[in-house]
């Protein structure tokens, strides 16, 4: 697999991490994981990536963005597919049961509620997991 990159500034640099920018690009459009990567929504997109070494680093630099195209599919399964099918399986199960139409959709959307406080609970272990890696340009 070919691993996602994109071309970052370093916007800010402390102890261990440092916060960069990746400015929305016109070859979004013809890359083949632009409907998967987030970055056709934004102008920029500003997140922190943990370095050994933050000295090596000055504000302004210009630096490459890595990510595991894997860790890009693990995300879409988290943010996309599993609320989908939490939401689509009380809505057709109370259909099928024979609730009405209302309740069947607050329950579909009720459901997601538990699913993104655990996400929400669980947001260091995405942390350690979805690491990017990062290299001077």
């Amino acid at each position: 697999m070919i691993p996602i990159e994109h071309q970052a500034t370093v916007t800010k640099v402390s102890a261990g991490e440092l916060t960069v920018c990746v400015p929305r690009q016109a070859a979004c459009g013809a890359c083949p994981a632009a409907g998967l990567c987030g970055m056709k929504q934004n102008k920029e997109q500003i997140f922190s990536v943990a370095v050994a070494d933050s000295s090596a680093y000055n504000s302004g630099d210009s630096v490459i963005v890595t990510l595991n195209p894997r860790l890009g599919w693990i995300s879409v399964l988290f943010c996309y597919a599993l609320p989908l099918f939490l939401m689509l399986l009380p809505l057709f199960s109370g259909r099928y049961f024979g609730q009405n139409e209302i309740f069947s959709g607050i329950t579909a959307i009720i459901v997601l509620i538990p699913y993104y406080f655990l996400l929400f609970l669980g947001r260091n272990y995405f942390k350690k997991k979805f690491t990017f890696k990062i290299t001077r340009q």
